[in-house]
């Protein structure tokens, strides 16, 4: 990327860090596959769950043009949790974000099914 200032041309040269961001998606995959409430704030911290489903979204669309680290069948995965996760947010699903619905909806149970497959198949265990 080239800008200019007084004095010149300036190149600034932007990486990105591609460990960090499949270290934060397999922290939120870990997260959303948590069986407990003490056990996902062991894994992600007091922030809970639209924090989680928030970090989840982002890093799994940070890690999508790294395609050549995630095969296929794994992309697919991760995708179909974040499409589940819009599925169940937004205002008129504010009953959805509470630990209770965490632990007991079946919409939460087919996520956390979802999220403990991927923490499986990428080997995040």
């Amino acid at each position: 990327m080239a800008l200019f200032s007084e004095y010149g041309p300036v190149t600034l040269k932007m990486t990105t860090n591609k460990e960090y961001i499949f270290s934060e998606l397999q922290k939120a995959t870990k997260g959303l596959a948590a069986t407990s409430v003490v056990e996902l704030q062991t894994v992600f911290g007091d922030d809970c769950l639209d924090e989680l489903a928030l970090d989840f979204s982002l890093f799994v669309n940070a890690a999508t043009p790294f395609i050549e680290k995630i095969d296929s069948s794994g992309l697919k995965l991760l995708l179909e949790i974040d499409g589940d996760l819009g599925r169940i947010s937004g205002v008129e699903n504010y009953h959805m974000w509470t630990h209770e619905a965490f632990l007991e909806d079946h919409n939460w149970s087919s996520i956390r099914r979802k999220a403990e497959i991927a923490v499986q198949h990428f080997s995040w265990s």
